[in-house]
């Protein structure tokens, strides 16, 4: 197993994942009802009560003094609360990024420099481990908590969790050390 990617057939699976991906976007941007044009204008018009008549508005159209004027990509961005938002955004992806990135790192440096000494095979177990792991989370425990305890606090103490996470490699590097007959 070990230097597939050398094999003939690495191409070939290449290929077929690179062909199933661009396909499965085609099929979304295509035949999707959600995604043409058409069919969400008539299905917007279908619960105004229009049947069907599909209305098309031009960027001239003025609106009337009780209707509130749409949001602009402007507008929302002078919003301060949208850039705080979009700010804790970029700094939370910016953590899980690092942390993927550094535990990849972490897991191949041999024990001896302080890593965790794991070949290829179990880090990649490891890591798809942790992407089943994030699916549920995200799906079904998220939600569920933030049912319960509302947004903010679950999101406090997402965030509180993130100290504990990184001190976990050094206390994980001296388990691996210890288990491995290095000295700690």
């Amino acid at each position: 197993m070990p230097h597939q990617q050398n094999s003939p057939n690495s191409v070939l699976k290449s290929m077929i994942g690179e062909i199933t991906d661009e396909t499965n976007q085609a099929r979304a941007i295509f035949f999707l009802e959600e995604t043409l044009a058409s069919k969400v204008l008539a299905w917007k018009d279908k619960l105004a009560g229009k049947d069907g008549i599909v209305e098309r508005y031009s960027a001239t159209t003025e609106t009337s003094a009780d209707e509130e004027p749409a949001y602009t990509a402007a507008k929302l961005l002078a919003d301060p609360r949208i850039g705080t938002l979009m700010g804790v955004s970029f700094l939370f992806a910016f953590l899980h990024i690092s942390w993927e990135t550094v535990f990849v790192l972490f897991a191949y440096t041999p024990a001896s420099l302080g890593g965790l000494q794991r070949t290829p095979a179990e880090i990649a177990f490891l890591l798809s481990t942790m992407g089943v792991l994030g699916m549920f989370l995200s799906l079904v425990a998220f939600p569920a908590l933030q049912h319960r305890f509302d947004t903010l606090p679950v999101y406090k103490a997402c965030m509180a969790l993130w100290p504990p996470v990184f001190i976990l490699f050094m206390v994980t590097s001296v388990l691996a050390r210890w288990t491995l007959g290095g000295e700690s």
